[in-house]
C-alpha cells in the first residue's frame, strides 16, 4: 500500500471517530455527565489536531474552545441575541463567542 492511500484511509477513520466521539459527548451532556462529555471532547480535539482535520460549523458552536466543555443552553451556556449577533457564553469558564445572525 502506498503512502498516499494509507494517509487517506487514516483520515477517513479519524473523521469517523470524531463524529462518534462528538455524538457520545452530546449524549453524555444530555444525561448530565459533563465530565464524561469533556473527556470525549478532549479526545476528539486530540484526534482533530493530530490529523489536521477541520470540524463542522455545528460542532464548533456546540463546545467551548477554551475549556473543551459541551455547550448546552441553560445548563453550561447562556445564549443571547445582541446587535445582530448570537452571543454564546460558557458558564463554566466565562468564554464569550459571537456568531453573526443570518439576515432574511
Amino acid at each position: 500500500m502506498n503512502r498516499a492511500k494509507k494517509k487517506k484511509e487514516t483520515h477517513v477513520i479519524a473523521e469517523e471517530r470524531i463524529e462518534i466521539l462528538f455524538k457520545l459527548a452530546e449524549k453524555a451532556a444530555i444525561t448530565g455527565d459533563y465530565t464524561q462529555a469533556k473527556y470525549y471532547l478532549d479526545v476528539m480535539w486530540a484526534i482533530k489536531t493530530k490529523f489536521k482535520i477541520s470540524i463542522t460549523k455545528a460542532q464548533k458552536v456546540l463546545f467551548c474552545r477554551k475549556c473543551k466543555n459541551f455547550m448546552m443552553s441553560g445548563k453550561t451556556a447562556r445564549i443571547r441575541c445582541e446587535d445582530g449577533y448570537q452571543v454564546v457564553e460558557c458558564l463554566l469558564c466565562g468564554e464569550i463567542r459571537r456568531y453573526p445572525l443570518l439576515k432574511k
